[in-house]
């Protein structure tokens, strides 16, 4: 598998509904990322992004489907493995559509999409961005509750001592993203 590739995060569409999407298509790919479970809404916006790791997607399915009891999800690999190929070919940068979120996750998130690849901020800086100084960890939990990562850089967010922090897909796959972006 190549290494990671290195996104424009400021040039992605994001919109926040307030409720999650009536239908979610999704797919289950491998990609530089370890294997991904993606998850579209009915008209083709990356809803939901999840790193495998070690879990089968029947696991990572039940999560979704707890977290949102009134979507209805069907499996659909050929319109999710289009749109992985179009992020990874950088053909086209898909719209995000998320859902059923605090006004603070949002305000962190907008500032992630903001960091240039190859950039970090503390998780500190972050706060301090948003006008909420010491909600450091706050931001750390809207960091790990990023519906989309690698699409919207929690990867970007580290410790204030330069430590890495936390991330869903594993430090050494943070550390990878990190080293790739800085080195582009």
């Amino acid at each position: 598998m190549e290494a990671p590739l290195v996104i424009d995060c400021s040039k992605l569409k994001v919109s926040f509904q307030p409720k999650p999407p009536r239908l979610v298509r999704w797919g289950f790919h491998p990609s530089p990322y370890h294997h991904l479970m993606i998850g579209l809404t009915p008209e083709g916006a990356i809803c939901r992004i999840e790193f495998a790791k070690t879990r089968k997607p029947a696991a990572i399915l039940k999560e979704w489907q707890k977290a949102w009891p009134q979507t209805q999800f069907e499996q659909d690999k050929e319109a999710t493995a289009k749109a992985l190929e179009g992020i990874l070919k950088k053909r086209a940068m898909p719209k995000i559509e998320i859902s059923g979120t605090t006004k603070f996750q949002q305000d962190v998130w907008k500032t992630m999409l903001k960091i240039p690849a190859g950039k970090t901020l503390s998780y500190a800086e972050v706060a301090r961005k948003i006008k909420r100084p010491k909600a450091v960890r706050a931001v750390g939990t809207a960091c790990g509750a990023n519906p989309v990562p690698v699409l919207i850089p929690c990867h970007r967010i580290v410790g204030s001592n330069g430590g890495l922090g936390g991330f869903g897909g594993g430090l050494p796959l943070k550390r990878q993203m990190l080293e790739m972006e800085k080195a582009a």
